[in-house]
């Protein structure tokens, strides 16, 4: 999914997948990200990306950063069921 207001489009695509290791380059994705309009949609996107498939940052976040964050909404979500079926 692309949003053509997108802040990473006018920037080298480089500089959106640093290495893992490249903690400056990380914080420029992620500056990069923070003055985007679209965060809100591209972080649902990422999110909807198969991990794995997933590269670079994305929405402000890393993919391990949004691991993170698909781990905790399927565990809220098991909660949830489990709450329901209760």
């Amino acid at each position: 999914m692309q949003f053509p207001k997108a802040v990473c489009l006018r920037v080298d695509p480089d500089v959106m997948f640093p290495s893992a290791k490249d903690t400056k380059g990380i914080a420029l994705a992620k500056a990069t990200c923070a003055f985007c309009p679209h965060n809100d949609e591209c972080m649902e996107a990422a999110l909807a990306t198969p991990a794995g498939r997933d590269e670079g940052v994305r929405a402000g976040t890393t993919q391990d950063e949004r691991r993170k964050i698909r781990r905790r909404r399927a565990a809220a979500t098991r909660k949830g069921q489990q709450a329901l079926a209760a």
